[in-house]
């Protein structure tokens, strides 16, 4: 990153640039710098609006400046230029997908509606239906909505349409749908994203169906994670490893496998799966460490809510936790 930076200023520094070549490289730098977190991310946002004030009509400019604003939850700023994006160049890679996404996470369903609409109808997979059904029930169009998540029930598996599906009929009060569907999106996703952390499927916690598959998918992440973490050695790997043998009650090997993935070389995502492990054994001073290491290792990202997680929920009260959760999640 630093080398890129660098070439950016050098560039730059020139004042023989054509207005087009200037918008390029202020466009290039901004966004490098706008998601950064050791950087000058202000610097980089001025880049970004330059960049616009230069060339107005450069789709790919409000889309760069659209996806920095909102890693830093300025939701409706990055919708204006998403918007802005689309009308410039609707059939553009990505746009009109981004597009969809802001209006969804800003709750205006009504408008996503028809995009989330075409994408079922065009891809024809469970996890493109399986969204369109979730913005539907939330436009409070039940039939509609159930009608195409039975049909994209019968779609092709995937793990993530069958996860996707299951998330929908959680919104949709369906709680033994839910777990029909996980059943399969487990059998799928060997070493997957864990049921445990999924903040959609908060609602299904306590159901016996679901703490059963739950225990299972624990089982088989713990032989997949403890051959990952053998043969292709890493600190986020073996972090999950530790995690799988400590919820499997198997404590002694869980310590033992995170203390050699503590002397492995620190990467965000190492860093947060530790943290995540020694939250679930509670080692206060071990999650705060290993979380003020993916805080600086890493971007912000709002989808992290460590607040909301599971294995935290015994140290969400103390205000050294707040304070770094807020820092990794982007909300300070």
């Amino acid at each position: 990153m630093g080398a890129a930076i660098e070439h950016y200023n050098r560039v730059l520094d020139r004042d023989d640039l054509s207005p087009s070549l200037r918008s390029l490289m202020l466009h290039q730098r901004g966004y490098a710098l706008a998601v950064s977190t050791n950087l000058d991310r202000e610097g980089g946002f001025r880049d970004l609006e330059e960049a616009i004030r230069l060339e107005p009509t450069m789709w790919e400019h409000h889309r760069s400046y659209a996806l920095a604003l909102d890693s830093v939850g300025r939701s409706e700023e990055a919708l204006a230029h998403a918007r802005r994006a689309w009308a410039i160049a609707p059939s553009a890679s990505g746009v009109e997908h981004m597009l969809a996404l802001f209006l969804r996470s800003t709750d205006r369903f009504d408008e996503a509606a028809p995009f989330y609409a075409k994408k079922c109808e065009e891809d024809k997979n469970q996890e493109a239906c399986a969204t369109y059904a979730e913005v539907l029930h939330q436009l409070e169009r039940e039939d509609e909505a159930r009608a195409v998540a039975n049909a994209a029930d019968g779609l092709e598996d995937t793990a993530a349409g069958t996860g996707a599906l299951a998330e929908y009929w959680v919104v949709a009060g369906d709680n033994n749908e839910a777990v029909r569907l996980l059943r399969r999106n487990v059998a799928l996703a060997t070493g997957g994203y864990p049921l445990r952390a999924n903040f959609s499927l908060t609602p299904l916690r306590g159901d016996p169906g679901f703490e059963a598959l739950g225990a299972e998918q624990w089982k088989t992440a713990e032989t997949y994670w403890g051959e990952q973490c053998s043969t292709k050695p890493g600190r986020a790997r073996c972090a999950l490893h530790a995690l799988a043998l400590h919820l499997t009650g198997r404590e002694h090997e869980a310590r033992t496998v995170a203390e050699k993935a503590a002397e492995m070389e620190a990467t965000a995502t190492g860093c947060q799966f530790l943290a995540w492990y020694h939250a679930a054994a509670r080692n206060r001073d071990e999650v705060l460490r290993y979380l003020t290491c993916r805080a600086d290792l890493g971007e912000p990202r709002p989808d992290i809510r460590l607040g909301e997680h599971v294995d935290y929920e015994w140290i969400r009260g103390d205000p050294e936790f707040q304070a770094i959760a807020a820092a990794i999640s982007g909300s300070q």
